[in-house]
């Protein structure tokens, strides 16, 4: 069992031995607890949206390079159907790329510059990963009909 998880088991147990005698008050395991759960949240989500956006580049990568060898191994059509596909995947990648950009901007001002304009750098990283991930979607989408038509 890692560290983490035996010392969270320990604080577990003495809070809630606490809770049953209602000796909550000022409690030094109880704050300790909330502040290693506070962080642990942190971590995951700071891994879920590392793993969200390597996803969007790995899965719009792949697609266009399924694209580019479909088109030099059996010589597929060029349609406007699969143009459309291409352009809607690249703008998933650079939006992608550019939402990287802007949280480093927003932790900068936040963290750096102490700015409360991070909240707007902020609003414009959650935009541009709508961006990609509908971009993504719609992208996939029409390929994934091109490849029922020409296929």
């Amino acid at each position: 069992m890692k560290e983490t998880e035996k010392i969270t088991e320990k604080i577990t147990e003495r809070i809630t031995e606490r809770f049953a005698s209602n000796d909550v008050e000022n409690d030094e395991d109880l704050k300790s607890y909330r502040k290693m759960r506070q962080q642990h949240l942190f971590d995951t989500h700071l891994n879920s949206s590392l793993q969200f956006d390597k996803q969007i580049i790995y899965v719009a990568s792949g697609a266009i390079g399924l694209i580019f060898t479909l088109k030099s191994t059996i010589g597929i059509e060029i349609s406007t159907l699969l143009i459309t596909a291409l352009i809607f995947l690249v703008v998933a990648i650079f939006a992608n790329l550019v939402s990287y950009l802007t949280a480093i901007q927003s932790i900068d001002k936040d963290f750096v510059d102490n700015d409360k304009s991070a909240d707007k750098w902020e609003i414009v990283t959650r935009s541009l990963n709508i961006v990609s991930l509908i971009s993504i979607t719609t992208g996939m989408l029409l390929l994934i009909i091109y490849l029922k038509i020409y296929a």
